[in-house]
């Protein structure tokens, strides 16, 4: 039988796992997948990108995450308790 996790204990684990998602959207891995998957069937060539011009959409994409991924990433960190609360019902005091 699974042990259950101390409240504590859960807030914890779930900050580790913004901390890991915040380290891989920082890195260069993380950047360059990012930006593949936008830049194509996901987003820029899915029709769905509000710009019809889908060379134009990849522009804007290759220059736009490496700047907005590692801001974006820090603030997942800044922000943890709520959506750790969010999601597993305040696990984490505010």
């Amino acid at each position: 039988m699974a042990r259950l996790l101390r409240q504590e204990d859960a807030c914890d684990r779930c900050r580790e796992g913004y901390v890991q998602l915040s380290d891989f959207m920082k890195s260069e891995v993380g950047i360059n997948a990012m930006t593949d998957a936008l830049n194509g069937e996901v987003f820029c060539s899915s029709g769905s990108a509000d710009i019809p011009d889908v060379a134009t959409c990849q522009e804007y994409i290759t220059l736009f995450i490496p700047i907005a991924a590692p801001v974006l990433g820090d603030g997942i960190v800044e922000d943890y308790a709520a959506f750790c609360n969010a999601l597993y019902g305040n696990i984490c005091e505010a």
